[in-house]
């Protein structure tokens, strides 16, 4: 499965080892401008300690105007580093819409085993949420819960971590001052008796379900009102660990699921049983494991893929109605010459601009490219 070559329209080297990269829709910015907010996540272990040190860099990256083509997403302006005590950041999301007062919030996954919330106002990140560290597991992925409407003052994060366990927090996202309420904790995922890393966790359009992918090559549906000692249905459509869940934030009940191995599985949960988890589509290989799978803004028949080893894809997807879906790679990008872990969308209709962005571990990469150059300002 191939697709076009895209070129880079931007390239940089991150300061640390690159593992999560987090976009927005564009937002205003001062007087007259307008950016996407974006957040990369890094860390770096220390040898001499076995310390991982965790950096954020966030850029304003600007929205082209009046017929201006894009430029790229410039410099940071704002760094959260090591010397700010952070821990390795290996995973990060935004909430999905801004608060009251505009600022926007950031969550953050920690190889100490917390999660940390920043608020971004401006130019300005400020702390204001953390759990306790953890002695025994990384925190390895969180979820915002999508669900609820624009007034809500509260929402949840859902969370995994590498000895096995899943948790659930919920927060109060108006206040200056977040605290996490612990709603739920329990064993999620097992290899051979034995706790197996739980590489990523989601809510879903259900407010009362939720999904988790472990290394032992398990995808589990779970419903939060039962008592969480044993899944709704354990799907077992992959040969290797489940990297990624990534729910459709427009069509309820499709969710789009990736593995170390390679293949992405589309499934309408309406129809999943143990006995046939049916699928909507199980792709071929995509020529790398699956990291991170996300949505187009406004195309609901388009994902990004972070494919590791193999670089980023574009996949077009023909009919999410329907119960047999063609999956196509239609563009991908190489250029990486490690582990492509972040992966995300840089969109503006008005601007015209159709841009990936994407960042990798071992050579510590950035870059933005053209998806459809033909059609855009790039």
């Amino acid at each position: 499965m191939t697709g076009e070559q895209c070129e880079f329209v931007e390239h940089f080297k991150t300061p640390l080892n690159a593992c999560s990269l987090e976009t927005l829709p564009p937002v205003s910015w001062g007087d007259d401008k307008r950016i996407w907010p974006l957040m990369l996540g890094c860390y770096e272990l220390d040898e001499s300690t076995g310390k991982r040190n965790g950096r954020l860099d966030f850029y304003a990256a600007p929205v082209p105007h009046n017929g201006e083509k894009f430029q790229g997403i410039g410099s940071p302006k704002n760094v959260i580093g090591p010397s700010n005590q952070l821990s390795g950041v290996l995973d990060g999301k935004w909430y999905h819409r801004p608060r009251d007062d505009e600022s926007l919030v950031y969550a953050t996954a920690h190889a100490s085993g917390e999660m940390i919330v920043h608020k971004v106002q401006g130019e300005d990140i400020t702390l204001v949420g953390r759990t306790d560290r953890r002695d025994s597991g990384l925190c390895l992925s969180l979820a915002w819960d999508l669900n609820g409407d624009s007034s809500a003052t509260k929402s949840r994060i859902i969370s995994s971590y590498s000895d096995g366990k899943v948790g659930i927090h919920e927060i109060n996202i108006s206040s200056d001052e977040i605290g996490f309420e612990q709603t739920h904790f329990w064993d999620a995922h097992k290899m051979f008796r034995s706790p197996a890393e739980v590489w990523c966790a989601s809510f879903t359009s259900n407010p009362n379900m939720a999904m988790t992918g472990g290394d032992e090559g398990s995808l589990k549906i779970w419903d939060l009102r039962a008592g969480l000692l044993s899944p709704m249905h354990t799907l077992k459509d992959f040969s290797a660990g489940v990297t990624v869940i990534s729910p459709h934030p427009r069509v309820d009940h499709v969710v789009a699921c990736g593995s170390y191995d390679e293949t992405v599985c589309i499934y309408d949960l309406r129809a999943v049983t143990d006995s046939k988890p049916n699928p909507l589509c199980h792709s071929d290989s995509v020529g790398g494991g699956l990291w991170r799978m996300k949505w187009h803004p406004h195309d609901n028949n388009r994902l990004l893929l972070g494919a590791m080893h193999g670089g980023c894809r574009v996949v077009q997807l023909d009919d999410l109605s329907s119960k047999s879906i063609q999956f196509e790679i239609k563009q991908e990008f190489t250029n990486h010459e490690s582990m492509a872990y972040g992966a995300d969308w840089l969109v503006d209709t008005t601007a015209q601009v159709e841009v990936a962005a994407s960042c990798s571990f071992y050579d510590r990469a950035f870059y933005a490219w053209k998806v459809d150059g033909d059609e855009t300002n790039q």
